[in-house]
């Protein structure tokens, strides 16, 4: 914040849990009115809406950040569509992103609300991968005057670095990670869950069947982009597999077959939780070995 002073944020009760930086001395008050950081309580839904009238003010004066866990963004939601119906620049900062939030189980576990927020106009949601992604995904959102931005992590660590990911590529929504030639299955994939399609095309071709991975941050500004770039990302391979551990609804437009949930969480630690619902590794291997099968005895292309 020190670096861009015309930041005013503010969390919902969990910004040392959203790791949004030691503040203490920049908090809003009746005692410190040239403070930056709201404290709003356990009050998401006011939370969006205050920061809609403070970007709302006076255009391009002030940057307003919330942040929440990415759950409680549903109480937010319609302070967050009145922020994009508005076309106001606002960031929300929504951690604790998936099943992998680890013993807090389903309630705190969003594998539907993604769905929403996609869906929501002039509203990007980003979701990005890595801390390189999460550098351009800040870059996004500082650069999209008129709508609203989720950016949406995991509790990865910070460090957490996947191959061949680029800050200047989110903006453009996908990109290639791995390539390969004569290529027979498309693996797409975003946060958390994009580290296990990359290691699945680092192990040995099987079964003849050869694998590249897309990343994809963001739904929205990829269709965004020309057709021809879509084309060249998406349309080199027969098959088309998204993995990510939410239910699979958004995924249909791109995809043959998704590596997917469908149902709510559960309490237990993160990576054993991505084997329990099939979404890692192994589970990608497994749905990339049947997705020929599926798809041909499904008319409308779709498995999940």
């Amino acid at each position: 914040m020190e670096k861009v002073p015309n930041v005013m944020a503010g969390g919902a009760d969990l910004w040392n849990s959203n790791q949004m930086g030691d503040q203490s001395n920049q908090i809003f008050d009746s005692r410190h009115p040239d403070g930056r950081v709201v404290r709003y309580g356990i009050r998401e839904h006011a939370m969006a809406s205050i920061s809609n009238g403070i970007a709302a003010y006076s255009e391009g004066c002030f940057i307003s950040v919330t942040a929440t866990f990415f759950m409680f963004y549903l109480y937010a939601a319609a302070g967050v569509r009145m922020g994009a119906l508005n076309n106001l620049k606002v960031i929300h900062v929504a951690t604790h992103d998936s099943i992998g939030e680890g013993q807090n189980g389903p309630t705190h576990q969003p594998v539907e609300l993604d769905s929403l927020f996609r869906a929501m106009p002039n509203l990007l949601y980003i979701h990005p991968a890595d801390s390189e992604e999460v550098v351009g995904a800040w870059i996004t959102g500082l650069t999209a005057d008129t709508r609203p931005s989720i950016i949406s992590l995991a509790r990865d660590p910070a460090g957490w670095l996947i191959k061949n990911t680029d800050r200047v590529k989110v903006k453009k929504g996908d990109y290639v990670l791995v390539e390969m030639e004569k290529t027979d299955v498309t693996l797409i994939s975003c946060g958390s869950e994009l580290k296990f399609a990359c290691e699945v095309a680092s192990k040995p071709t099987q079964n003849g069947i050869a694998r590249r991975v897309v990343g994809m941050p963001c739904i929205k500004l990829f269709e965004e982009q020309p057709i021809e770039y879509q084309d060249l990302v998406l349309s080199s391979s027969k098959e088309a597999i998204s993995d990510e551990a939410y239910i699979s609804s958004m995924w249909a437009r791109f995809c043959t077959a998704s590596v997917a949930i469908n149902s709510f969480g559960h309490s237990g630690a993160g990576r054993e939780k991505f084997a329990r619902f099939g979404v890692d590794t192994d589970g990608i291997i497994g749905k990339g070995k049947a997705a020929p099968r599926e798809h041909a005895s499904n008319s409308d292309g779709l498995s999940s």
